[in-house]
């Protein structure tokens, strides 16, 4: 199958809308065909409201895609592309927004830690304690801040100063001394790619079940 075959699949779905793609020359698939990329016009058709950096990113990355094996196939892709876009918005959010504007939807997000509306009611338009209150003393972050500065962020929101930190130690970048970089063009989409690669189960990446298996 091709990839223009698979975005049609899932076009027919609903789940995108149907996009072209730009083969990627110069470098062998591999399959031993041209692997698959997108253009900027592609990208706009499947997320109108792209934010730049993660439009060069995207546009830019075909190594990157093709060294984790994602563009090998026209399903993988597909999956890939699906689950980043979820993740983020449709390449539109660059940082978790913590900024709530009603205690209700606290609540209805955090419930184990919001019983009650009462208690929700301080960190309503007050995005630096919620998410110090939801994210401290868990997921690596063990300093005071730790839960604001390591808010989600980039094309699959990585979160928590543990997950910075062991990011950046896969990928060479100081992401934990710097976790802006994670939305960076030079680094977003590796670090996505990275994180794909850790979720997968052997055999199963090219399987439509994946996006549920990848969650």
């Amino acid at each position: 199958p091709t990839l223009e075959e698979g975005l049609a699949l899932w076009a027919e779905r609903g789940l995108f809308p149907q996009i072209e793609i730009k083969p990627c020359m110069g470098r062998a698939a591999p399959t031993g065909a041209a692997r698959p990329g997108f253009t900027v016009d592609a990208l706009r058709r499947f997320a109108p409201r792209a934010l730049e950096q993660y439009l060069k990113a995207m546009t830019q990355g075909d190594d990157v895609l093709a060294r984790y094996g994602i563009s090998q196939t026209p399903e993988r892709l597909c999956h890939f592309l699906g689950q980043i876009g979820n993740e983020c918005g449709r390449l539109t959010i660059l940082d978790e927004n913590m900024n709530y504007t009603s205690a209700s939807r606290i609540q209805a997000v955090w419930p184990s830690r919001f019983p009650t509306l009462a208690s929700a009611e301080p960190f309503v338009r007050n995005p630096e304690a919620l998410a110090e209150k939801v994210y401290n003393d868990r997921l690596g972050n063990d300093r005071p801040g730790d839960g604001y500065r390591y808010r989600g962020r980039g094309l699959v929101q990585i979160t928590g100063r543990g997950s910075y930190r062991e990011m950046g130690r896969k990928l060479g970048i100081a992401l934990e001394e710097n976790p802006e970089l994670a939305c960076h063009p030079e680094h977003a989409l590796a670090i996505a790619c990275e994180t794909w690669a850790a979720k997968q189960l052997a055999g199963e990446r090219d399987m439509n079940r994946l996006a549920d298996v990848n969650k």
